[in-house]
């Protein structure tokens, strides 16, 4: 998750009320989250959440949600604002690079259509395309 347009508000507001953001979007993560889930800061103003969830539907509902209440907290000194997540179901072990660089595409995906959205890496056309089979049949 990232917060939309964040260096607007460092630029607006300063860089004290832009700490401010930052400390209470995470709580408002942290507070959207069970005690079980992990919310993680991941750079300046994006975050990384860790939940269990039946379905990539289900997450999806979660998150969304999560990006309302969000859009609808009145922050002091700025009022309201938006974030924008990216997400993926974990079906397999991978390794935390590829991990966050699927999160990071749909996450770019949901900033560059629009921002205040959630988007499934499984959603994008990246993902759609033809696998192509490299192993070689032995007889």
């Amino acid at each position: 998750a990232d917060i939309d347009n964040f260096k607007n508000i460092n630029d607006n507001y300063g860089h004290v009320i832009g700490d401010e953001v930052i400390l209470l979007v995470a709580r408002l993560l942290k507070n959207n989250f069970r005690i079980e889930d992990y919310v993680f800061r991941y750079g300046g103003e994006e975050f990384a959440m860790l939940f269990q969830a039946e379905t990539e539907g289900d997450a999806h509902v979660a998150l969304n949600r999560l990006r309302l209440n969000v859009a609808q907290y009145p922050f002091p000194q700025i009022g309201q604002l938006t974030i924008s997540i990216g997400f993926l179901e974990l079906v397999s072990i991978d390794t935390v690079s590829s991990i966050v660089n699927q999160a990071d595409l749909a996450l770019y995906y949901s900033k560059n259509t629009g921002r205040n959205r959630v988007t499934s890496y499984s959603e994008l056309e990246v993902n759609n395309e033809p696998k192509i089979d490299n192993s070689i049949e032995l007889f």
